[in-house]
């Protein structure tokens, strides 16, 4: 579950997570990829046709695509930095390189570094329409609650920003393992059987 926005303290770091219409989506789109998938593969007029190839692997990137961008964003804050987790790229920002956040007008939240490096947040996303009205997003109200946290003090040496590749979510492995063995079995299908 996420964390409430509030004073990030020792013993209390705040966790934010994409917004739960977004997951629901997702997992509803992920059943018609699996429908539509299970269809093709078990329909006796497509069984022959090659381009079947070609679909598999465009349903596997849309799988993987699916689920990184709906369960693997979040965003960590706790005492010594920021952990922001993207759907390919995961940053460890400690406070002292954290130079400000970019949310005025903005669909994302943006971390600026002290080195000009600009990190945008999956996780903390504004709705179109709270912008054409111009009212508060979620965006500046998490920016709201962050920025008090920059240069605070960090009992660590800083070492500087990290970036490292982000582990996929555990349903892109079950989606991906679904297509593949539906693509092996159309494959033995047609090839190896004929």
């Amino acid at each position: 579950m996420d964390s409430r926005p509030g004073d990030i303290r020792p013993g209390a770091p705040l966790t934010l997570r994409a917004s739960w219409q977004l997951r629901i989506v997702a997992v509803l789109a992920y059943g018609v990829f699996a429908a539509v998938l299970l269809g093709v593969r078990f329909s006796q007029a497509t069984v022959d046709d090659p381009s079947n190839a070609i679909f598999f692997v465009v349903v596997l990137a849309a799988f993987y695509l699916l689920t990184a961008m709906a369960f693997a964003p979040r965003v960590r804050a706790n005492e010594h930095g920021l952990t922001v987790v993207n759907p390919c790229v995961t940053w460890q920002i400690p406070w002292p390189s954290v130079r400000g956040f970019l949310s005025e007008g903005s669909s994302f939240l943006y971390v600026e570094l002290e080195d000009e490096t600009v990190v945008r947040c999956w996780a903390i996303q504004a709705t179109n329409l709270m912008l054409m009205l111009g009212r508060k997003t979620r965006v500046d109200g998490v920016a709201e609650i962050l920025r008090p946290c920059i240069g605070g003090a960090d009992p660590a040496p800083d070492p500087g920003w990290r970036k490292t590749w982000t582990r996929p979510h555990w349903l892109t492995w079950i989606g991906g393992l679904v297509v593949l063995f539906t693509a092996f079995s159309w494959f033995s299908q047609v090839y190896v059987a004929a």
